[in-house]
Order: structure tokens, then sequence, then C-alpha cells
């Protein structure tokens, strides 16, 4: 079985099995993979196993080899975390993997780990996440790369539902038509919800 599919069936049982899923994570050989699968365990791991779970998930995350994968791969811990309501420990996993992200290149894969980061913090609210949206507009600015560009687009329609207020004076900053149409084209459509992370049989 690949690494790939190894995770998927470690995220699809760990809601209902979380000590085979944990077995089935240590057993895949990619820290990528191993990472998101140890994730979705600390998900639904019972209480007395998370800090365990949670220092495993964080550890896997850093043998990755590279910065983008070390950064990006931890969006699924601070997921699992933030949909456990544990939001201190989840804040203190996304400063460290934003250190990383940052770190990455190219400037795409940047905006992307940038962008999945984003995602996994939005249950975080919208004091937490303006920074990371700081960065991709930062980001965009300087490399106006596709991918950094529909990063940012992605990321600011869902802005608007976690800081509508904010929204309109974030799309004129950005002095970029096309951008702005994008990002209001999306909102329009509804394309406002971040990725799921964790799923079921």
């Amino acid at each position: 079985m690949s690494a790939a599919k190894q995770r998927n069936h470690a995220i699809q049982i760990a809601a209902s099995d979380p000590g085979k899923a944990l077995a089935q994570a240590e057993e895949i050989a990619d820290p990528w993979y191993a990472g998101q699968a140890m994730a979705a365990v600390l998900r639904y791991c019972p209480v007395s196993q998370l800090n365990p779970v949670y220092r495993r998930a964080v550890a896997t995350a850093s043998q990755c080899p590279d910065a983008y994968r070390r950064g990006a791969v931890l969006a699924w811990v601070i997921r699992a975390l933030a949909e456990r309501e544990l939001l201190p420990q989840a804040t203190d996993v996304l400063r460290a993997a934003l250190r990383e992200a940052l770190l990455s290149s190219p400037a795409g894969s940047r905006g992307e780990a940038l962008f999945l980061l984003y995602q996994a913090a939005h249950p975080l609210g919208g004091r937490t996440l303006k920074p990371i949206l700081g960065e991709l507009a930062a980001l965009q600015r300087v490399h106006p790369h596709w991918r950094v560009s529909r990063a940012l687009v992605h990321a600011a329609a869902m802005h608007s539902k976690v800081a509508p207020d904010s929204t309109p004076s974030l799309i004129q900053s950005l002095q970029d038509p096309k951008l702005s149409a994008r990002i209001r084209r999306y909102i329009d459509l509804g394309l406002t919800e971040p990725r799921p992370f964790f799923w079921q049989r």
C-alpha cells in the first residue's frame, strides 16, 4: 500500500478506531503522509492520549526534508487542535508552522503553504488569520506567480466569512482590479469555506 493510501486509511478510521489509526500512521515511512495521519489520530483520540500523540505528530512533521513540507504538514495538526478547541496549542503550532512556511521556495510553494495554514487556522478567527493573509498579499506583490495569486484570491474570499466588515478595504488595498474582481466573484459564488482536513467512511 502506498504512503498516500496508508494516510487515507488512517484518516478514515481515526474517529472509530484511533488506536488502529495510530498503528497505521506509525507504519508510514514518508513523514508528509505520516504527519497527516498522526494529526487525524490527534483529532479523535481519547483525552488521555492527547499529549503523547500531539508530541508525536509535531516530531513527525519535523522530519520532512524541506521547509515547505515541515510547515505545510502542520496544517493538519493545527486543524486537529482547533477542532478540539485546544486553541492555545493550535496557535503555538501555527507560529512554528509559519516560520517554516515563510522559508519555503519557490514563491509558489510559499504561497500554497501559507494558504494551507490559513485554511487550517480558520476556526481561530480573524485576528489570527489577518497576518497570514497579509503575508500572502505581500508575497503576491513581489511574486505575482499564478499559484500565489490563486492562494491570495481564495484566502481573501474565505476571509469574508470571519471578518466581513474588513473585506471591502482588504480588496481595495490590493490595488489590482483583476484580483479584486476574482475575489468578489468567489464570494458571490459562495467559495468561502476552507477545505476539510479529516474525513470518515
